[in-house]
């Protein structure tokens, strides 16, 4: 290490060594923020072996291609059901549900209208719709072909439908299908192929790319958090079967992982002797499960109850890696981990603005600046609003119960405001003395008491058998 504290002299000429190079990066680096004091053979020996060992960041799989991939699938889906499916449907709905039943509905070449006398007598001809033909009353347009009053009997573009029905009242609805439907249609789009892309490999879907990527950060942070390593999460994620099978092959895996898990979980009611007496060979290869799941139970106890949930979500999503199809696992897990802690205020926030738009438009209709007889904005209004709100609903059913910690931290914050305003104004001796006062009637409780001789005879017991 010589050659690492040694500094070279100015008169000479030689290449500087690459440890020291190294160590005096590190030393700049870390010399912006603390002072730095001389350091020891230890200290520095330690910074080179960090500084070399130090590896590229593992890069994560770019989302710009999947993504590209998804809105491909979701035009394609939209122009489907906005061409094909969405206008039978509606035609269908209307002549259901919409049609008096005292009249008679005649197929004109897409376009289903009452007829008049001369009309009767085209029905099995299946003639163009026409002024002549049809009697006004009751019309079905959902075509996408233009209408004038003079030829047909009513007037319509070709982005319009046209709706004109007793039951709806003396005037014709025009619908412009491109708003009063667009936002609905597309975020069904969008919402089914995101759904979708989870059966999909990870760089062509969406969903599979960011499951896995929510995967890998949550296995990390289970291991920051639990001391476990990743290798033995991927034990704890293994179903009933898989442990049993991985059993027969790599028992030592297996028995190692479970050793570090119940060191983990190994606190509470439980002693210092009762965790030398543990080893995992104590257990049967039947038992495994039984075993995980106890001390899976356990963290929630000793850890934390988010900890033992996470872990939870992680098995879970482990049916999806096995099952590419099984998408409500993927689904679940990537709503649970990854899309409420970081979007559940942008939905509630896109929900307020979609109810202020829907506000505005209904306003508008009240006050007949939006005709009765073009409600396609108002549509538009209203199936954005259901977007929105059925998006808060899927958010809020997938966000985590934590009232009782917001509780706590409550009660804890209602308690130091206590505490605060009565020191105000004390003498700072008389809080010394109510504060000792206080520690020695805790130690004279009986429960402490009772806790340090319970404590103490532990120890003993254990040196004695150690």
């Amino acid at each position: 290490m010589s050659s690492v504290q040694s500094t070279p002299n100015s008169s000479e000429e030689r290449t500087t060594p690459r440890f020291q190079t190294i160590d005096e990066e590190v030393f700049a680096n870390s010399s912006a923020h603390q002072t730095v004091f001389p350091p020891t053979a230890h200290d520095a020996q330690s910074r080179i072996h960090a500084a070399l060992v130090q590896q590229e960041p593992e890069k994560q799989p770019s989302l710009f291609f999947p993504f590209c991939v998804l809105l491909l699938s979701a035009s394609l889906m939209f122009t489907g059901l906005y061409k094909f499916v969405v206008p039978e449907m509606v035609e269908k709905f209307a002549r259901n549900n919409l049609k008096p039943a005292e009249l008679q509905l005649v197929n004109f070449q897409g376009v289903f209208a009452n007829p008049n006398a001369a009309g009767l007598q085209q029905i099995g001809a299946s003639p163009e719709i026409s002024r002549a033909l049809t009697s006004g009353e009751l019309i079905f347009d959902f075509t996408s072909e233009s209408r004038t009053f003079e030829k047909h009997g009513y007037t319509k573009s070709a982005q319009e439908w046209y709706i004109k029905t007793p039951t709806l009242g003396e005037e014709a609805i025009l619908l412009t299908p491109a708003i009063a439907l667009g936002l609905g249609l597309g975020a069904f789009s969008f919402a089914f192929m995101f759904l979708l892309s989870a059966v999909l490999p990870s760089n062509i879907g969406l969903l599979a790319a960011l499951a896995e990527r929510a995967i890998r950060q949550t296995r990390f942070t289970l291991a920051m958090q639990t001391g476990l390593s990743e290798e033995d999460l991927d034990v704890m994620r293994l179903s009933d079967a898989e442990l049993l099978l991985l059993a027969k092959s790599e028992s030592n895996r297996i028995e190692s992982s479970f050793e570090r898990l119940w060191n983990v979980v190994a606190g509470g009611k439980m002693s210092e002797s009762d965790v030398r007496k543990f080893h995992p060979k104590m257990l049967q290869p039947s038992s495994y499960a039984l075993f995980r799941a106890y001390c899976l139970q356990r963290m929630a106890e000793v850890l934390s109850p988010a900890i033992a949930l996470r872990m939870q979500h992680l098995r879970e999503v482990a049916a999806w890696s096995r099952q590419r199809v099984r998408l409500y696992a993927a689904w679940r897990f990537f709503m649970q981990e990854y899309f409420v802690p970081r979007f559940a205020n942008v939905v509630s926030g896109m929900a307020y603005c979609g109810a202020a738009f829907l506000i505005v438009s209904v306003g508008l209709r009240g006050l007949r600046f939006i005709p009765a007889s073009r409600p396609s904005v108002l549509l538009a209004t209203i199936s954005l609003e259901c977007a929105f709100l059925l998006l808060l609903g899927i958010t809020l059913a997938f966000q985590h119960e934590e009232t009782s910690g917001i509780e706590s931290l409550k009660r804890i914050e209602h308690g130091m405001n206590d505490v605060a305003r009565l020191v105000q104004g004390v003498n700072p001796s008389v809080i010394e003395r109510a504060f000792e006062s206080a520690a020695k009637e805790h130690a004279a409780s009986p429960e402490m008491q009772e806790r340090i001789s319970k404590n103490i005879t532990n120890r003993v017991v254990a040196a004695l058998q150690g």
